[in-house]
């Protein structure tokens, strides 16, 4: 619980027309309010209760909050959702008279901006060029404190990492950074927002003895991303990438016994609603030499995919001692096991554990369990490869189809030909559909076909000369696009073709 070190005070009178008083931002939703009267003991002794008013809509609205008495010393608050907050003080003395008597007509005493999500840092390039690495950075946040942007690397295994000199802060920039291009480069971009929050991503570049040319020119633009759409419309032209994990949760430490093995795996659920997401194929990286020496890490488990921020992870826990069970507790990793954080504890102690998460992206996931008596397994130390590891999708394709093309070799034949773009494509994600009306019922033209882009359609003999066409596209999580035809389309593409055989004479007549 964050304790507030700007004070609700309390006067005799009110100052309306006053300057509003600088925000205090905090990534904590439960917070305590400490109240300072300025008044004499006389004085006190007349007011019988402090009321707490808010105001989530900048003074249009007032609401009471919370009471006290004039011994209490602050104000318990629990936001329920991130925002500003504004607060003002009523007292209420014993004749039942307020002050202020309209808590609209003063202004606030004390406003509080409430922000409990992390700034989106995103790496939209990272390349070698003859100097060293260029590398090109987005921060996405409402309430950014540019002051704190860094830019750290690491070369070598056992390397520490090194602050980048240089960099001018901004939303969106990029600088050069000198590195030897024939070791591979661990490269680390964190910011804080006004509240605390902290973003942070980190990228890896393998070693190259291939190098790119510079840009010439700070204007040069990212590479083209052809825009596309979903069922939805929505279009886009930027590459996604999954935003760093939540709010950081403070760890314990130290090394204890370990009473029992855990086995986690993961229990998806399907009531997390599908968000349509625009996605481009992953930022080129130079390829390696052959020679080239590759870092040692972690084994890690292989990628399991769900299309639900929230699920289960299913468990067991074996050789309990008498004491039995005294916390389960879950770490999760968004870097493969460099670093750790606790996600949670299981209040039942008994499988499944409920995760819910803020975002999509790759989590890496372990469970820490400990006898009554405290002992068991230690938290996980950085290089530790997680349990399991579970990519969150909640995004479905992007897929577009466009308008058939007549094959010229074959008259009863249609190329069909579409764009679906999505990070975690199934190996045979598509399938084609047609039908008469829009409603349906719609016929198979083919399914569980490679992302190809394109595919020859013999037309079946009995089919209407316009059709409306679907092309549905799955991703490995389940997540599924559908793009249509607003209007039938022509597949009737053959224009018909005619030549004279001869010349027929009517026969004379007798």
């Amino acid at each position: 619980m964050d304790l507030l070190t700007l004070f609700l005070t309390g006067c005799l009178q009110a100052t309306p027309g006053a300057n509003l008083p600088e925000p205090y931002f905090t990534n904590q939703k439960s917070f305590q309010i400490p109240i300072e009267l300025k008044l004499d003991p006389a004085q006190q002794k007349q007011i019988e209760q402090l009321l707490l008013y808010v105001s989530t809509d900048k003074g249009k609205t007032w609401l009471e909050a919370a009471v006290a008495s004039v011994q209490q010393q602050a104000f318990p608050f629990f936001a329920p959702h991130d925002g500003e907050y504004w607060f003002s003080l009523v007292m209420v003395d014993r004749n039942r008279r307020r002050e202020p008597a309209d808590v609209a007509a003063a202004p606030p005493e004390l406003i509080v901006v409430v922000d409990t999500k992390k700034p989106v840092v995103r790496i939209l390039r990272l390349e070698h060029e003859r100097q060293g690495v260029l590398v090109e950075w987005e921060v996405s946040d409402e309430y950014p404190d540019l002051n704190t942007l860094k830019i750290e690397k690491k070369q070598g295994d056992n390397a520490a990492w090194e602050p980048v000199s240089s960099v001018t802060p901004s939303l969106r920039g990029r600088t050069l950074v000198a590195a030897d291009v024939r070791q591979p480069l661990a490269l680390r971009i964190q910011v804080q927002d006004l509240a605390g929050n902290v973003g942070v991503v980190t990228r890896e570049l393998a070693p190259s003895s291939v190098l790119t040319p510079a840009p010439n020119s700070e204007s040069e633009s990212l590479r083209p991303i052809m825009p596309t759409s979903n069922k939805s419309g929505a279009p886009s032209t930027a590459a996604y990438e999954p935003p760093p994990f939540p709010a950081a949760v403070s760890s314990e430490s130290g090394t204890v016994a370990r009473p029992g093995d855990v086995v986690p795996g993961v229990i998806a659920s399907s009531d997390a609603p599908a968000r349509p997401r625009s996605t481009a194929a992953p930022l080129e990286q130079v390829a390696s030499p052959p020679s080239a020496p590759q870092p040692a890490g972690p084994v890690m488990p292989a990628v399991q995919y769900v299309n639900s921020l929230r699920f289960d992870l299913d468990y067991e826990i074996a050789r309990v001692g008498p004491s039995g069970v005294g916390t389960v507790e879950l770490w999760v990793t968004r870097d493969d096991g460099r670093t750790w954080q606790r996600l949670g504890e299981d209040p039942d102690r008994r499988p499944p554990f409920p995760v819910e998460l803020q975002e999509e992206g790759v989590y890496g996931f372990k469970l820490i369990v400990r006898n009554k008596a405290g002992l068991g397994r230690g938290i996980p130390q950085p290089g530790e490869s997680p349990d399991v590891r579970v990519e969150v999708d909640v995004t479905p394709p992007q897929a577009k189809l466009y308008a058939p093309e007549a094959d010229p070799r074959k008259k009863d034949t249609l190329t069909l030909v579409w764009e679906v773009i999505d990070r975690n494509l199934a190996t045979r994600p598509i399938a084609i559909k047609w039908a008469e009306r829009p409603e349906g019922p719609w016929q198979v033209i083919a399914s569980d076909l490679p992302n190809t882009g394109r595919y020859l359609w013999k037309l079946p003999q009995e089919i209407p000369y316009r059709v409306y066409l679907r092309l549905e596209a799955q991703d490995q999580a389940g997540n599924i696009s559908v793009a249509e035809t607003p209007q039938p389309v022509l597949v009737d593409l053959q224009e018909p073709d005619a030549r004279i055989l001869g010349v027929v004479v009517p026969a004379r007549r007798p």
